[in-house]
């Protein structure tokens, strides 16, 4: 099996989808470009089952726990965020992370 690579451009289109996280198998090379973009967003990138654990980015509040715990909030996240990008026409830095902080504290 060939290697896969993320790019910048699979973290926008994972943010644009409202996700957080993306796990990693062992045939997948996340560029540097991409490992930054994850963390200016607050992506998660997590190694699969079967690999040894070992996680590219800082867990960002949302995977920490607060909205894998409630589905209801990783929709309403993404909703924010979809809303937010509208508005101004382009995500701020730390978005991700800010909504997240919100959603825990009313949590």
């Amino acid at each position: 099996m060939g290697k896969r690579f993320i790019t910048a451009r699979d973290i926008d289109e994972l943010t644009e989808r409202g996700e957080t996280e993306l796990c990693l198998d062992a045939n997948t090379v996340v560029t540097d470009v991409a490992r930054e973009r994850a963390r200016e967003r607050g992506v998660s990138l997590r190694r699969g089952e079967g690999v040894a654990a070992q996680q590219d980015a800082p867990v960002s509040p949302a995977a920490a726990g607060s909205l894998e715990a409630a589905p209801a909030d990783a929709a309403l996240a993404a909703a924010v965020r979809r809303a937010v990008v509208a508005h101004l026409g382009h995500e701020p830095a730390g978005l991700q992370g800010v909504i997240a902080r919100i959603l825990q504290k009313r949590g």
